[in-house]
């Protein structure tokens, strides 16, 4: 009985290395495409940032917080609990 052989592991990685290309190429394509719209998007929410800057935009954000624990109402106390803990381990 032959015992089979395992290919050297260059030649496993080489060839993980060739299936992969039509994956990366693809995905490389699809970022080609995106970031315009990506860099446009920023660029407008940046302008958009500096003409709310005299009504200082940084006090919205816990109204929006509000806005989302009121259309979330089902699961108030665990948004609740994320925003607290978020606040003691990570602001």
């Amino acid at each position: 009985m032959a015992a089979s052989r395992k290919p050297p592991p260059n030649q496993t990685l080489l060839s993980l290395v060739e299936a992969s290309k039509p994956v990366v190429a693809g995905f490389l394509q699809f970022l080609d495409k995106a970031y315009p719209v990506v860099d446009r998007v920023v660029t407008e929410a940046l302008k958009l940032w500096e003409k709310a800057q005299p009504y200082q935009p940084q006090d919205f954000f816990p109204l929006l917080l509000g806005l989302l624990l009121i259309f979330f109402g089902g699961s108030l106390p665990v948004t609740i609990a994320a925003v607290e803990a978020f606040r003691i381990c990570g602001w």
